[in-house]
């Protein structure tokens, strides 16, 4: 593995949905160092930090191991190559699977860069395999700019960033792509303050195969019972989104992972649900995580769920003592991914309170 790795994406391959790889799990994570900067050619000047994506397996016999309701299994991932070789597009980078299709869409703003279609790339390939011969790497990067993404209106004029640098938004968290039913929904960065306050904005497209995909205004999302307004002034951080399809519902719903840091040293992972991919049920506690530093906590979410179909079983992969985020006092344990079974009847239990909520709110027509 990689000490730096974090920001984790599932790419769900146990149910051998993509006969193009091997039966496990996959996973996207980016890797690097915060403090090694990309630098301007011309003056020199650093303009972004050298990150790369990479792929982690592990094979389905590891995983068919696994028999308690949270097991660490850090040892069963193999690292087996880098796919993204842009920093921009590896520094906040979110996939989302349609069928064999994979679609990723990355990129964060730094000085000197103009506020164009270069902000956000986007690309999409027909299977795994492709990937991993380097589908995504050097050249091939300019045909996401052609392909589309998030053309320059959209980032300078659609979003919602205090930290805006020539008027664009700066995405400096990490990308979250979601598949509903009927549309697809990015989950960014949006930074309420210059410092700390970092919410989540979400745009929808219709449909990520049209050329360019067509994407709405940025909105932030919100949840019931959390007055936005007091968010704004505290020390509430959502650091980022885990959103996807919910997996007991078909996707009729979407349902999100939210790492929260409620104070500058406490926090949580949350769960919640949403119809419309905008207005989202309660935060429900999850996970408590051990501490949290500077609004980030300790403990991340991994962006997806594991779903072992023979079996019906639901499992969840949570990032501990991600790397850069711990107070150096605190650094007394390795990072390391920890497995953990959802119930599903819970999980529907709550999928259902949830959209009982959000229809009595008025955000929910299903």
């Amino acid at each position: 593995g990689n000490k730096t790795a974090r920001y984790f994406n599932i790419i769900n391959n146990i149910d051998e949905s993509d006969r193009t790889a091997p039966k496990g799990i996959y996973l996207i994570a980016r890797e690097g160092d915060s403090h090694i900067h990309v630098t301007n050619r011309t003056n020199h000047r650093p303009i972004g930090t050298v990150f790369r994506s990479v792929v982690y397996f592990c094979p389905i016999s590891k995983f068919e191991d696994v028999d308690s309701p949270q097991h660490k299994f850090t040892s069963a991932f193999y690292r087996l190559s880098m796919i993204v070789d842009s920093w921009s597009a590896a520094h906040n980078l979110g996939t989302v699977r349609n069928g064999h299709q994979i679609v990723a869409i990355g990129g964060a703003h730094s000085p000197g860069n103009s506020c164009s279609s270069l902000d956000a790339f986007y690309s999409h390939e027909k299977g795994l395999a492709t990937i991993l011969r380097g589908g995504w790497l050097g050249n091939k990067m300019n045909q996401w700019h052609r392909e589309g993404g998030l053309d320059g209106n959209i980032v300078k004029t659609k979003c919602v960033d205090a930290k805006a640098l020539d008027g664009c938004c700066v995405f400096d968290g990490k990308h979250s792509l979601a598949r509903s039913l009927t549309s697809y929904y990015l989950y960014s960065r949006s930074n309420l303050r210059r410092h700390g306050g970092r919410w989540i904005q979400t745009a929808k497209a219709n449909n990520l195969f049209s050329k360019p995909p067509r994407w709405s205004r940025f909105q932030l999302i919100q949840f019931l019972g959390l007055d936005f307004n007091i968010v704004n002034r505290t020390e509430y951080n959502v650091y980022y989104a885990c959103v996807n399809a919910n997996i007991v519902d078909g996707g009729k719903t979407v349902i999100g992972l939210f790492p929260v840091a409620d104070k500058l040293d406490s926090g949580a992972i949350r769960i919640a649900v949403s119809c419309d991919g905008i207005h989202f049920s309660r935060l429900v506690l999850l996970i408590k995580t051990p501490k949290a530093h500077n609004g980030r906590t300790y403990d991340m979410p991994v962006d997806g769920f594991v779903e072992d179909r023979q079996s019906g079983r639901i499992f969840i992969l949570i990032h501990r003592n991600v790397p850069f985020l711990m107070s150096k006092n605190d650094i007394t344990q390795p990072s390391m991914l920890a497995l953990h079974e959802l119930d599903r009847d819970r999980l529907e239990a709550h999928t259902n309170g949830a959209v009982s909520d959000l229809k009595k709110a008025g955000y929910c027509q299903n």
